[in-house]
């Protein structure tokens, strides 16, 4: 694959605050890359260096082997960047606002294929002042998709989003990737990451912490499987448990109201065939492996 974006040793300090430090990593042509990490974490920083529009303390930023600061030309034909915050032209329309976004392009996507990639078809004649919270989001996804450039930078797109929209935001983005548009985004959403993005890295205090799919970062940070079950006579719930904990393989357990144990173990397979293989009398099984969350959380609070 094609390397779009490489970043080497980026830093950018505010006087004695270092809002990033050291951030090495790339992304592929047609990747989605989700950068993740608690507010604070510098991301938005990071994506307004990648952007070009935040000038770095120290480090490089290539865009497709460009310098997005200093090549200003070339980064706003090739790079959208969607913010937390917009600033536009309150009494216009949502057709009228992306019209003009469009003309700031030398080859535009049209603006109400824009609109469409968005949802917001049934607005486009409405002023922005009258747009809810959500659909200002909407169309600030939509102001960043009419420049039809080959990269997109997307901060917090779901933020603000009911979850209808939220899964209609993550169609249009997959609808992008297929058009061979490489996106980098922010996100609190875990398991929307899990589910759309090729690649993630976990920023805490301006370091990255870790990057990889999400699933082998799962895997590299933890190997462990929480397992409930629910036991048929709640009042022996704790036996259950006390049981639960004779046994080499699980690492703790807890008793829950009804009578539900919860284990967490790092062979499941092992456990299961000896819950099965002892007087225990249950019902409910359920498996859950580790999750994008375990990691993130674990590598936030410092574990």
């Amino acid at each position: 694959m094609t390397t779009c974006i490489d970043v080497s040793n980026l830093s950018k300090r505010y006087g004695d605050i270092h809002a990033v430090s050291d951030l090495s990593f790339s992304v592929e042509q047609g990747e989605i890359f989700g950068l993740l990490g608690p507010n604070g974490a510098g991301k938005t920083t990071t994506l307004e260096m990648l952007a070009g529009i935040r000038r770095a303390s120290s480090g490089q930023v290539a865009i497709m082997g460009h310098d997005p600061y200093r090549d200003r030309k070339f980064t706003v034909e090739h790079v959208a960047l969607q913010q937390q915050e917009s600033s536009v032209f309150q009494y216009l329309t949502v057709s009228e606002l992306v019209e003009l976004h469009a003309s700031f392009y030398s080859d535009p996507r049209k603006p109400d294929d824009a609109i469409e990639f968005a949802g917001l078809l049934d607005h486009r004649g409405q002023r922005f002042s009258k747009l809810s919270g959500g659909q200002k989001r909407r169309l600030a996804f939509s102001l960043a998709v009419v420049g039809n450039t080959d990269i997109l930078i997307l901060d917090e797109p779901a933020a603000g989003l009911d979850p209808a929209a939220r899964t209609e935001l993550q169609v249009s983005i997959r609808r992008l990737q297929s058009l061979g548009k490489t996106i980098v985004y922010t996100t609190h959403h875990l398991e929307e990451a899990t589910e759309l993005c090729d690649r993630v890295a976990i920023m805490v205090d301006g370091r990255m912490r870790i990057a990889g799919s999400p699933g082998a970062l799962i895997n590299q940070f933890d190997s462990t499987a929480n397992i409930d079950f629910t036991m048929l006579d709640p009042g022996q719930g704790e036996s259950a448990r006390a049981w639960c904990e004779t046994h080499a393989l699980v690492e703790q357990s807890r008793l829950s109201p009804g009578g539900i144990v919860t284990v967490t173990t790092e062979d499941s397979d092992s456990f299961i065939r000896s819950l099965y293989s002892s007087d225990l009398r249950f019902k409910n099984l359920r498996i859950r492996a580790g999750s994008l969350n375990d990691v993130y959380t674990s590598l936030v609070r410092g574990e």
